[in-house]
């Protein structure tokens, strides 16, 4: 309950007499104008509002005649737009006491008139309204924290100076923001969020980056100004806003998410990881290689609904292949209407299988057994998955493979047929187990069918040394 504190300012007339009072009811503090220094300086109370329900704050303050003398109360306030710029608001007569009550904050005379004396009071009232009464309408793309009001500046009238000055009283106000988010993992406690976010403007700001990492957040405000006036307020949101973000995981090893257009060779396995935030359900969506669409009615190739593709999804034929994931939250209400909030993520030819092709084969190796070109094999072939475009050599996206190797007497020296994957190319050794081939010139013809169904064909002769 407010304490009512009396403020009392007793005039002396010329009989040395107490004659009149003014008593200003119970007002929070009190500071004085800032007129010239050789000018008389007025009280200014001030009185921490809005009243009560949010409703202007009633400011009181009472005349009286000490000697009980019936008296003239005459309530005036000072405004330039008036002619002799005060404006008599009541007037009570043959009274010993009167009351004024006013929600407006300004500048403020009190004439007492009796038999006796003719008395004048002047004084200032100055409503500091602050209010925190936290609310954000529900919105999928932004938080906006509104119910705050405060009064950062109170403007009053210089009754010394005509025409009449305005003096500024400045009220910094400052704001404390702190957002926690509810943990169910420990007994529900509230933890402090790490995540940097900012609150701007801070009377009534927006969240920044929207939190939704959690699914409950509680938001408190601590608010003080330079006159003593303090608020605080806590509000709970539940995260409504989602976020469908995703990534692609090759042999195990995801990407980088700036990473926007992944590579490799048929057959290309890919696993898509899912970074979603606060979503509940889920849509992917794999198109038909890009440079099929236009021959296609359909767009889509595959579709699920799982939170993740349960398997690894393999690509095959050579081209680009957009992905999208589409992400669902959970319902919510807002005028009697159900609705949630949707984010899709979409990566244009995301995933690129290269063509088919056969890499370039030497022309010289020495199976010596040193390390060191011991093997007649295609080159780079270890480097032809996740980097590169679609014109990098290397052998690539081959199904199936046939080499055959011939001496210069037309003799079968060594053959392979079988998976591209699987050939560890020739050692030097006569059909790849017996005794090492003499040293010379041999002929070789590799046959290549990709997974993209083309046939390739390389021919030509290999000098072996040792």
């Amino acid at each position: 309950m407010r304490k009512y504190i009396l403020f009392l300012l007793i005039f002396i007339t010329i009989n040395v007499k107490l004659s009149a009072q003014l008593t200003v009811i119970s007002p929070d503090t009190v500071i004085v104008t800032n007129y010239s220094p050789e000018a008389e300086q007025d009280s200014i109370y001030v009185f921490y509002g809005p009243g009560q329900g949010g409703w202007d704050l009633k400011m009181k303050a009472t005349g009286r005649d000490i000697n009980n003398l019936s008296s003239t109360f005459t309530w005036s306030e000072l405004k330039v737009d008036v002619d002799g710029f005060w404006d008599t608001l009541q007037i009570d007569q043959n009274e010993t006491v009167s009351e004024f009550t006013t929600t407006n904050s300004g500048v403020y005379k009190l004439q007492v008139t009796n038999s006796q004396t003719d008395t004048i009071y002047y004084f200032a009232l100055f409503a500091d309204n602050m209010r925190a009464k936290l609310f954000y309408r529900p919105d999928c793309d932004e938080l906006k924290v509104q119910g705050i009001l405060t009064t950062e500046q109170f403007r009053y009238l210089n009754r010394h100076i005509l025409p009449h000055v305005e003096t500024v009283l400045n009220n910094k106000v400052r704001y404390n923001w702190q957002i926690d988010f509810l943990d169910p993992t420990y007994d529900d406690a509230w933890i402090p969020d790490t995540v940097q976010r900012t609150f701007t403007p801070p009377f009534a700001p927006r969240i920044v980056p929207i939190p939704r990492e959690q699914e409950h957040y509680r938001i408190i405000v601590q608010i003080s100004d330079t006159l003593g006036h303090y608020a605080v307020d806590t509000m709970i949101y539940q995260s409504i806003s989602v976020e469908a973000d995703f990534v692609a995981s090759i042999d195990g090893e995801d990407k980088p998410e700036s990473e926007i257009n992944i590579k490799g060779q048929a057959p290309f396995k890919v696993q898509f990881k899912n970074l979603s935030k606060n979503a509940v359900s889920y849509e992917w969506s794999l198109w038909h290689r890009t440079e099929s669409l236009s021959n296609r009615p359909d767009t889509v190739w595959r579709r699920f609904h799982n939170f993740e593709p349960l398997d690894s999804i393999v690509y095959v034929d050579a081209g680009s292949y957009t992905v999208k994931l589409k992400a669902t939250g959970r319902s919510f209400f807002t005028s009697d209407t159900e609705k949630a909030c949707v984010s899709v993520d979409s990566i244009l030819n995301y995933i690129t299988v290269y063509n088919s092709a056969l890499g370039e084969l030497p022309n010289v190796f020495t199976p010596s057994g040193d390390g060191v070109n011991d093997v007649f094999t295609f080159k780079d072939k270890e480097n032809t998955t996740g980097s590169g475009d679609n014109t990098m050599e290397g052998t690539r996206s081959i199904k199936r493979l046939e080499v055959y190797i011939y001496s210069r007497a037309g003799d079968k020296v060594y053959e392979y047929i079988g998976d591209d994957d699987d050939w560890e190319g020739w050692d030097g050794r006569r059909m790849g187990h017996g005794l090492m081939v003499q040293p010379g010139v041999y002929f070789y013809i590799v046959l290549g069918e990709g997974w993209d169904g083309h046939k390739h064909k390389a021919s030509g002769f290999v000098h072996v040394y040792r």
